[in-house]
């Protein structure tokens, strides 16, 4: 009897792997109609895509821009349906399409905030309604204009201790700006989300490990090594399956498990204070706040844990990234970088030798900073730091552009080849920041490839959209519902027609729009309009040359891991030498320049007494007669510039 029904356990089993079978190389036969790689093999698909997960980004970018803004990719068993064409990507995240995610890669951003998973993040929510709906708005005040503009002067107080920090390091240092930036938007998140001061950047100058069950300095650290792992367990994907059996998997799944732990450890101290103050505008408040329609409960601690555990990992990582990749952008074209002091001196912003202590940025200034916007913008799309776009699933059978889209498939829809794609951009691949001159560069003017230009879709031309509106100003953007249509020909119709397709939306697009892009934007073009203020960056040699930043992108993906640039004192320098004329300066007298102009807060007696041991280094050194008296010449002029008066100069020269 026992034997009969194993048999028909087995035999059953059978005929729903066979059906299964049957059903997913029905798919492939229809999506195979679609452009796909011409190397696609016939066990492993289009795995060496991913198998180098350091250029997995890319690799599928190159592929999207090759096959075109609809293409088809098999990855082992999983085919998916890339989407970087503009018109598709506005139909498919729009609110009439409703799309849910695909549970698939989601899985891992809950994994980040609750074990196993079990317990869904809003990110990692498939449906774009009922718990998601309700968290969303439930938060959405924390994130309102009036709220992002009252933690202006804590984002200036922490990007003023960076820059004590770059200070304190001298010009010589490398220093990793990435996790600098990144232990800044920690301490943003800690401030806005949890009135927590997480005293990231404290513990970064103090050189501080260890510490209590909050401490950052191990709360950092083991965050950056969940983050990690997720990234991991995206391009392997057994990894999930198999993680005991790997050594690396083992100490990623303890780090997802400790920055877990401290999730609830901060719920803990959250909800240990006690109901949320009716004036308190925290991230933490609004979630405490939130009641279920239905039965009139709140969240559930496993929900709190998870969301707070969200609003923590999705913030810091991105928006440091973004600001880095920005800095190491500028550091690798000085002429953009000159366009942006030049910006900041026009508005009395810039540390000159003429004006020491220029006056203090203030939260109206960001809208006015329209080239730093520019440039940041520029760098969103360069780099994005979101590469891979946004994962969701047909749940019945579509038609893109004439071709089948089965139920149950994939789409990735966006990310780096919606950017980088030479069929949506001009000059794709170069750092450009004038392109978002013209209005409405965010909107797609057709393809661009010479052999299908199209042209600019009527009213998206005059469209005052983000391409002239500076990052961090007061400005809502709206969240892109209306739908498009895309016909098999490639021309697209809309239903609202003030919307043209987007060709940029690092923030994604449509009712799921990123909730905190308004926080990451502030602070952002604050933090970077001080430092640029103060300072001026290059690169180490390693990091210099025409292919450095594609390969330092695709070495990190989101978790970079090498040093970014160099921080060293700014344009007092050129403009000193500029002063003194185009006399050649020895090495000696240039290192003795840089000494002295960054001490730009010093008195002038002081600043005297340094210049006077330049000339007589420069004599000490050998350089004795004409290039002595030169010397002196240019102690006298920058002895002019900073000094505090004129006749105090000549005096002390």
């Amino acid at each position: 009897m026992l034997s009969l029904l194993g048999a028909a356990v087995v035999g059953w089993l059978g005929w729903r792997a066979w059906q299964q079978l049957q059903q997913w190389l029905a798919k492939l036969r229809v999506l195979s109609a679609l452009p796909h790689p011409s190397t696609t093999a016939t066990l492993t698909g289009s795995l060496e895509l991913i198998a180098d997960r350091d250029h997995m980004h890319h690799a599928l970018g190159r592929a999207a821009a090759e096959l075109g803004g609809l293409c088809y990719v098999r990855i082992l068993w999983q085919p998916l349906v890339v989407v970087t064409d503009p018109a598709l990507c506005q139909q498919l995240l729009s609110a009439a399409m409703d799309l849910p995610k695909d549970p698939g890669p989601y899985h891992s951003f809950n994994t980040l905030t609750s074990p196993g998973g079990r317990t869904p993040n809003m990110l990692g929510h498939t449906a774009s309604h009922g718990y998601w709906h309700l968290v969303r708005k439930g938060v959405a005040g924390a994130f309102s204009p009036r709220n992002i503009r009252g933690q202006f002067p804590h984002v200036l107080r922490l990007a003023d201790q960076i820059a004590g920090i770059l200070r304190g390091a001298g010009p010589a240092a490398v220093l990793d700006l990435d996790n600098l930036l990144q232990r800044e938007a920690m301490d943003v998140i800690g401030r806005i989300g949890f009135q927590t001061d997480f005293g990231a950047l404290e513990a970064y100058a103090s050189g501080a490990h260890g510490g209590g069950p909050l401490h950052v300095a191990s709360v950092f650290e083991t965050t950056k090594g969940a983050a990690l792992e997720i990234a991991k367990r995206w391009s392997q994907p057994l990894r999930t399956r198999v993680w005991r059996l790997i050594p690396d998997a083992r100490r990623g799944e303890a780090c997802l498990r400790a920055a877990q732990a401290r999730m609830r450890a901060l719920l803990a101290e959250l909800k240990a204070r006690g109901p949320p103050a009716e004036d308190d505008a925290s991230i933490a408040a609004h979630l405490l706040r939130i009641r279920d329609p239905a039965t009139g409960r709140p969240l559930t601690d496993e929900q709190l844990a998870g969301e707070v555990g969200l609003m923590f990992f999705a913030g810091f990582e991105t928006t440091g990234h973004t600001m880095a990749w920005a800095l190491f952008l500028l550091a690798s074209h000085p002429q953009a970088a000159a366009r942006v002091a030049a910006e900041l001196d026009e508005h009395g912003l810039l540390v000159m030798p003429r004006r020491p202590r220029p006056r203090q940025l203030e939260y109206a200034d960001l809208s006015k900073l329209k080239y730093l916007g520019q440039v940041l913008k520029e760098s969103m799309r360069l780099v994005p730091v979101v590469a891979g776009g946004t994962a969701r699933r047909s749940a019945k059978e579509l038609t893109l552009r004439g071709h089948r889209i089965p139920a149950g498939t994939t789409l990735i829809v966006g990310g780096i080849g919606l950017h980088l794609s030479s069929h949506n951009w001009e000059r794709a691949d170069e750092f450009l920041p004038e392109r978002w001159e013209e209005p409405g560069a965010e909107y797609w003017p057709g393809d661009m490839c010479p052999a299908r230009a199209g042209t600019r879709p009527e009213g998206s031309s005059g469209s005052t959209g983000a391409s002239t509106r500076p990052l961090g100003g007061d400005e809502e953007e709206e969240e892109g519902d209306g739908a498009g249509a895309a016909s098999a020909s490639g021309a697209w119709t809309l239903v609202d027609s003030d919307r043209p397709p987007l060709r940029f939306a690092p923030f994604s697009q449509g009712p799921r729009i990123c909730i905190g892009q308004h926080l990451a934007k502030m602070n952002a073009t604050a933090t970077l309009a001080l430092l640029l203020s103060r300072f001026t960056f290059e690169l180490p040699p390693e990091l210099r040359g025409p292919g450095a930043l594609w390969d330092l992108q695709a070495r990190h993906c989101r978790q970079q891991r090498q040093r970014l640039p160099v921080a060293v004192p700014p344009a007092m320098c050129n403009e000193v030498e500029q002063a003194i004329g185009r006399v050649q300066v020895s090495q000696v007298s240039k290192d003795l320049l840089v000494v002295v102009a960054q001490q730009r807060e010093v008195e002038a007696l002081r600043f005297a007494a340094l210049l006077q041991q330049a000339v007589d280094v420069v004599g000490h050194a050998g350089l004795l007669g004409m290039a002595a008296r030169m010397a002196f010449n240019r102690i006298a002029v920058i002895a002019v510039l900073l000094c505090r008066t004129k006749a105090d100069c000549l005096r002390q020269a």
